[in-house]
This record gives structure tokens, sequence and C-alpha cells, in this order.
């Protein structure tokens, strides 16, 4: 009886254990097996292999199974070497500003000096590892576990350049921007000696290379440090090995060199060659013992030096990595080049010209079948090297990091391109690549139409603009920028290009300081707006970095009658004499018809990042470097509010979603956040990226959200959740607060009008019964009255001239119809003259008068509330004076409302 009791328990905990395991969610994956963040619903591009930002060390473990990686973005990483997955993580992560162009950000700046790692190693066992940032902190950390072991300052003087381990482990090397070697420790970082420091009084000029490209190497026997420098002898700079006694700091004779520069090289592990990348692409091979050239191998074919070089473990074959990111193998005995290692990527256009300069280290696998290379951007490498094959799921997807998207109106179709310079397009559904092409070489700045069928292109360096179709892959037609002449020399820099929402017009912004608007259709300029100087080429914009690669510093509203333009960010020089002239600190906006200026705003508190309308265009927001975001009334030109969104710094991607009330934005820690427009109010915070979110775009048709990152990644979302409408507690409102707040609608202070706003859309009843009272239409124009005026205009007597010009100015909007119509007809030279000045008053950028503020604010309250009622008052506005804004914005009120 127990044993039938034990047993039908047994089955009973078993039936259990299966229910219970049956209903449990199964964990999402993306199309690599890993798992997939809350709410996003695929990853398109793979989280392995990957940083944050340029990999420059790159070293496998003693039992080759495991893979170590430091990078830009402040971390170490641990791979199994089969799959890519990451085993292990630690150091601090940060964001790089000069690759995001943030040079004028201090705080980004600071926190990049402070986290960024500049070089790493690891012992020869692959039981520690060794990491040193910009300021010249050294980290030890136990792989095994990623814990932290010890931490102090390398060098007093400054910077570290490179730092290495002592082959029995026990001692670290690290040479300081003093040109002094110091000897740690491990075991408890104490500076056991200094030797290398320069001569006094200038006897020797010496210099150490440092860095990823360079290395420290030692004897076979372990006793001598063996250290690269240029040394300048009799006017000519020479390639030298220094070379001391590790245990005593005795300086030990010279080694010679080639007598040229050299940009890398590598020491072989039993310490008896090394090989000397020239400047002109030359392999050097020189024998430590016999000091002299075994052999020179020709490595032009690799279109540049080698930017770092490693030999397999027998010292039979050398990798190197040229300055086109090309990975080979050669044979050192032969000296010949065995292979070109497959399936890379490489990045081109600006991110090119950046991580060509991270000279990412190469390692071999300790039993030489293999080879790995930061592969010029955020992605680790792997090869066969017998082969050349690729590795693992290192050549998947995006390489880089992704600035640029898009989704089909469906949200079946996604569109990604990265520091690559590739295009991406993906099933959004499944995560899967579906398609690449190639873009022209280089691009530094891209951006996708509303539709994403159409992909903008534009070339910094020669100012080619193209118009792609992003699907099909073919160029559709192709532009340049004026060249302007200055004392810089002969150039027009991009530095940033927006399509209008229909995708007519394209807006360019260059180092002139000069919007252009180009007809997409026929790539004719259309318009020119000077930002800042009294001619075209009275100051010149020197950027400081690529700045505007992904920041949203320029915008049209949703009609595309406005285009909004944040304050230059970098050096504006006068384009003589090179001297610094005063940037704007304010946000413009612009008349696209005509080119003229209609709105300064108050100067920001807190520095814009990026720029976006609403989607009724009232209201305009920025992503701010503090973290905040901004939000601004077209109207007045004055910030309704502000609110903290929780990142730790800039706000680089900001988005009105499509229910006009909701704002997303991405930024510093990798998160997508949600916030009501009208009040900050957070409403949901996604964490799923490993980096800075770069790039959002939602598709117009289905609720689905694409966001980029700099991990490489972009993620899926269903945003059905957030944006479902939100419940707003109704109110009760006495006659003498709806007297109170009719009057703060027509307040100069944006802040007070905006609460008023808020508090009446809480109560809708007495709201639209209260603008039913007191919101009238704009009445109709007399006619005759008007043409009387415009005859007056041409009358041969000064006072009837004079005053038709003041009756005409207090018309305002609603004469500006057929001052425009009298101008087209071509009337006589005194008569244009007064018609063109009349028209340039009436549509400058005077500030609205109080009833024109409380109309638009009346306008927005009735669209928010939506009501039949409400409905019924904007369709009586509609009704008023054809050529009055409030007429006009009525009826689009109510057009977006019919949708």
């Amino acid at each position: 009886m127990t044993r039938l009791l034990i047993t039908a328990l047994l089955l009973s905990a078993t039936c259990i254990a299966s229910l219970t395991a049956a209903e449990a969610p199964a964990a999402r994956m993306d199309a690599f097996g890993d798992a997939l963040p809350d709410s996003a619903t695929a990853r398109l591009s793979t989280l392995r292999w990957r940083h944050g930002a340029g990999v420059l060390f790159v070293a496998y473990g003693g039992d080759g199974k495991h893979l170590l990686t430091a990078s830009q973005d402040g971390t170490l990483r641990l791979w199994d070497a089969d799959t890519g997955r990451e085993a292990r993580r630690f150091g601090k992560e940060v964001v790089a500003p000069n690759i995001l162009g943030n040079n004028n950000d201090g705080n980004a700046w600071a926190a990049f000096q402070r986290s960024s790692i500049i070089a790493a190693a690891l012992s020869a066992d692959g039981a520690t590892a060794a990491s040193v940032v910009q300021d010249g902190t050294i980290t030890l950390w136990e792989v095994a576990s990623g814990k932290q072991l010890r931490q102090w300052k390398g060098n007093p003087q400054g910077g570290v350049f490179t730092i290495v381990f002592t082959p029995d482990g026990k001692q670290l090397i690290s040479l300081g921007h003093d040109q002094t070697l110091r000897v740690w420790a491990t075991a408890d970082a104490k500076e056991l000696r200094t030797f290398g420091a320069p001569p006094a009084n200038g006897q020797r000029q010496l210099y150490f290379r440092g860095g990823p490209g360079g290395a420290i190497g030692f004897s076979p026997d372990g006793a001598v440090v063996l250290v690269p420098a240029m040394e300048m002898k009799n006017n000519a700079w020479k390639s030298v090995v220094k070379r001391w006694e590790l245990a005593t700091g005795k300086e030990q004779p010279d080694i010679g060199g080639p007598n040229n520069h050299f940009q890398s090289l590598a020491f072989s592990n039993d310490g008896k060659l090394v090989v000397w990348a020239g400047n002109d692409g030359s392999l050097v091979v020189w024998d430590l013992v016999k000091n002299k050239e075994e052999r020179k191998m020709n490595g032009a074919a690799q279109r540049g030096f080698a930017t770092a070089i490693a030999f397999s473990p027998d010292g039979t074959q050398l990798a190197t990595r040229g300055w086109d990111q090309s990975v080979r193998v050669w044979d050192v005995a032969q000296g010949k080049e065995l292979r070109q290692l497959a399936g890379q990527q490489n990045p081109q256009g600006f991110n090119g010209i950046f991580f060509n300069n991270v000279l990412s280290n190469l390692a071999f696998s300790p039993d030489g079948k293999h080879a790995a290379c930061g592969a010029g951007s955020n992605t680790v490498g792997q090869w066969e090297v017998a082969t050349g094959k690729p590795r693992g799921a290192a050549g998947a997807g995006h390489t880089g990091p992704v600035f640029t998207l898009a989704l089909a109106p469906d949200g079946k179709t996604a569109l990604t391109r990265t520091a690559t310079n590739i295009l991406h397009l993906w099933d959004s559904a499944a995560g899967k690549e579906t398609r690449s092409l190639a873009l022209p070489n280089p691009c530094t700045t891209a951006v996708f139409s509303a539709d994403g069928q159409t992909l903008f292109l534009g070339n910094m360096f020669d100012g080619t603009l193209r118009v792609w179709d992003a699907k099909g892959g073919k160029e559709i037609r192709s532009w340049k920028l004026p060249i302007v002449q200055n004392m810089f020399g002969n150039n027009n820099q991009l530095i940033a290009l927006v399509p209008s929402p229909d995708g007519k017009l394209l807006a360019t912004r260059s180092t002139d300081q000069i919007l252009r608007l180009w007809e997409v259709a026929t790539g004719k300029e259309r318009r020119q707006i000077v930002e800042s100087g009294s001619t075209p080429n009275g100051a010149f914009y020197w950027s400081g970095g690529f700045n505007n690669a992904i920041s949203q510093r320029i915008a049209f509203s949703p009609d595309g009658s406005l285009i909004g333009i944040l304050p230059s960010e970098g050096n504006l020089q006068d384009s003589m004499t090179g001297q610094p002239l005063p940037n704007d600190p304010t946000i413009r906006l612009w008349d696209v018809a005509t080119g003229k200026s209609v709105r300064r705003f108050d100067e920001p508190r807190a520095k814009p990042v990026c720029l976006v309308f609403a989607r009724d265009g009232r209201t305009l927001a920025t992503g701010n470097q503090d973290g905040t975001v901004s939000v601004w009334e077209v109207a007045s030109g004055k910030e309704r509010h502000s609110f903290k969104t929780g990142a730790a710094g800039n706000i680089f991607t900001l988005l009105f979603a499509p229910d006009g009330k909701t704002l997303v934005g991405g930024g510093l820690g990798g998160t997508v956040g949600f916030w009501d427009a009208a009040t900050g109010k957070e409403v949901v915070q996604w964490k799923g990226h490993g980096n800075a979110v770069v790039a959002l775009a939602f598709a117009t048709d289905s609720p689905t959200l694409i966001s980029g990152s700099l991990d490489t990644t972009a993620l899926i979302w269903d945003t059905t959740t957030p944006l479902r409408a939100r419940a707003v507690e109704p109110i009760d409102l006495a006659p003498a607060q709806t007297d109170d707040l009719w009057n703060n609608l027509a307040s100069g202070d944006a802040r007070k009008a905006h609460e008023a706003l808020g508090t009446l859309c809480r109560a809708p009843e007495k709201s639209v019964a209260l603008l039913q009272n007191r919101f009238k239409p704009v009445p109709a124009l007399d006619g005759k009255r008007l043409h009387q005026l415009l005859d007056d205009l041409e009358s041969e007597k000064f006072p009837v001239r004079h005053r038709a010009t003041l009756d005409l100015e207090k018309f305002g909007e609603l004469a500006e119809p057929d001052l425009k119509r009298v101008l087209a007809a071509g009337p006589p030279l005194d008569a244009r003259l007064r018609l063109e000045r009349l028209l340039d008053r009436l549509m400058n950028a005077a500030p609205l008068s109080a009833d024109d503020l409380r109309a638009h604010r009346a306008l927005e309250i009735l669209e928010s509330i939506g009501t039949s009622e409400a409905r019924s008052v904007l369709e009586t506005i509609a009704g008023g004076a054809g050529g009055a804004r409030v007429t006009v914005e009525a009826k689009a009120a109510l057009q977006r409302l019919a949708k």
C-alpha cells in the first residue's frame, strides 16, 4: 500500500511538473538562438562576436576554447570560440564620443576618458587579463570569474600606450606617454623598476611605438625585454629595438631595423624574429639574433600598410590586417602570401576611416588552426587558417553601429544601413536577412524616406548626393553640392541631409552654413537658407567630427511647410580669416516656400541633440545632451515643459508615436523610452540593447517600431501595449475656473498656457461648451475694401499709399493671397517694391498676438478631446475666412480626426 502511494505521488508530481513546464511560456529566441528581450519580437543581426565600439584587442585562452576581446566600449568579453556566444563580460561600458560625433560634449568625453579601454593584455596561461583606460589606470581581472583583482595608476605623468604580461605572468610592463617603461608585480601592483626614459638635453631623440599596433617582446629565455622604437640619428629616423634586462633594468645594445618609419610590428614567440610593417605596405622580416634583414614581402595588395601583425605559434606563418581591413596569411620562410581570409565586410565612408585607425589586434589559436581579428568595427572575425573560410556567425548581419533604418508601411520588411555601408533588407517577423546591397563608397550620411522606399545618400568629402531605390538597389539620380572657395581651400562638406515628408524635397546642411532645398525629381536647387553670415561665404563651419551621422538636427513639419534647425555643433569660423564666430544657440524655424525665418525659439536651457515635430505640427520636441526632453510650442517659440528621461546623457533619437500623444526616444544606456508628450510621465522603458540607441522608426500602418544601436543590432518591437489609450481622470470645473483658464490660454508664458490646456482637456464637456461660446471663426474679408486698398498702393499721393499700407498690414495673413496675386501680375516697379516690402513684413517672424495664441491652443484642445461636439466646433471654425491660419488649421485637425 505504501509503495503504491509513493508511486502515485511520484506520478502526480511528474504530471504537475510536466503541466507546469507546458504552461510556462517558452523564451523567445532570435534567428541565432539567443534570447530576445521582453516586448521585442525579433532581432536583426546577432549578438555573437559583437561589441558596442571598435575592437582593439583579441587573444585566445590557453586551451583555445575561448577568445578574449577588449573594446573602446570599456568592456572585456570572453567568447566561446566555437559558437561566438558571450560567456562573460567585465569592465565599465561607455559610449565613445568620437564614434557618435559628440566631441563637444564635455561630460561624455570625460566618461570616455575614464572608462574607454585603449589597450589590453592576457597572461600566457589565460587566467589573468589586464586593461588600461585613457587616464592610465590599469586593472587586473580574473578571467574565470570576471572579478576585478586590483587596480592602480600606471603612469603618474599621464596615460599608458601599451601593456603586456611577462612570459611567467608574474609581472606586467606598461609603456607610458612619457616614453617610460614601468615593471609591476601582478600580485600586489607594486612598481618594481622603471627604465627607458629618454636621455636629457636632447642628446638622442627617441620615440616608442605604442598602442595596439605596437608590441613588446621578450628574448627566448624571457630575461630581456624588447621594445620597438623610432630613433633619430644623423637627421633621419630609423627603426630600432631597445633592450633591457628585466631583472635589473640594465640597458642592452640596440638591435637595428629598417631605415624607415614602421606602423606596426610583431615578435615571434621564440623572440628570434620581428616583422616590421612599413609605410610603403612592405613587410620586413628581421632576424634579432643576427641583427639583419631576412627577407622583404610586398604588402601592396592590401592597399596600404598593415595595421596589425601576428605570428602563428610555431612561427612559420604570419597574419596581417591591412588598411583596407583585409586579413592575409603569409609564409614566413618563403615570404609569400598564402591567402586572404574570406567573408569580410570592409567598412567604408567615415566609419571606415575611423575604424581603420583602431589598430585591431590579430591572434592565432594555440594550435595555429584558427585566426581571429577585430574585424574593422564592432565585430570579431574568426577564420580557418588553412582554408580562409569564416568560422561561426561573425559574418552574419551587421558588423557596425546601426545608424539608419526604416520599416515598410505594414512593418513586415525592415531596412538597415550600418558603418560598413551595406544596405540590409530583412524579414522583420522572422529576423532573417533577405538581401544585402553595397552602397556607393564612400557614403557618410544616409536617410530613408518616410515609406522606406527611397534612400538618400551623401558623401561629405566630394559633396555628392544620391537618390536610391532602396528595395531595387539602383541609383535613380545624383548631383553635387556647389564648391565653396575659402581660406581652407575649395570644398564644401556635407554635414546632414533630410527628405521632406512627401519625399519631393531634400534638405542639405553643409560646412558653408547654408541649408539648401533640392528638388528630388530633378536634382535642381530650389532655395537657400543662409544660417549664419551676411553672405553665403560669410561663415564656414568645421564640424570637428561626423557629428550629424546619427542626430536629427534638421526636421520638416508634418505638412512640409516649415523646417526646424538646431544650433550648429562644432566650430564656426569666418571663411576669409579663420577667426571664430559666435554660434547662434537658438532653435530656428524657416518657411520652406519662401526661405524666410518665421520663428526664433527661446535659448534652450540644455543643449539639444535631436529635433522632431509632433504629428499636428503644433509642438516640437528636442532630445537634450543632459538626458532631458523639452517640448516647445511652435506658435510662440517657447518651452512648454521639459522632463527627465533617466538617460545618463545624450538623447540621440526622438519620435512622436503614431498616436500623436507619446514620445519615444533612445540614447545612452541602450533603452527605448516611452513618455506621455503632454506631461512627460514615463509610460514604459524597454531595455534590450547592449549600447546606445541611435535610431528609431515606426511603421506607418502597424504598431511596429524598430530601434538601431551601437551594439550592431536592430530590434523589432510591438508597441500595441504602451500606445494603448491611456485613461485620463476627468475633473469638474467651476465657472470662475473656466474664466481663468480661458484667460491663461492667451498667456505669453507657454508653461502657464500648457497647464491651462491640460486642465481643459480633462473637462471635455465644459471645455467644448466654453469654446463654442467664446471661440469664433475668423470673419471673411470685405473684398471691396481690400481691392480699394490694393489700388491705393499705386496712388501717386504718398499719404494715400502710406494709409493703404498700414490698413493692409492690419488685414495680416488674410491679405497675403491677394498681395501675391497682384505681385504675380507684374505691377510697375514702385508698386512691386512696396508689395514686396509689405509681404516681407507680413511673413516675417513677428510674435503672435495673445488672441492668436489662444486660438491656436483652443484648436489643440478641441482636437485632443475629439468628441462629436468638439468636431462640430472645429467645423464652425473651419468655415471662417479661407486665408486665415486658424481656418486652415481647423480643417487640418478635422482631417487628422477623420483618419
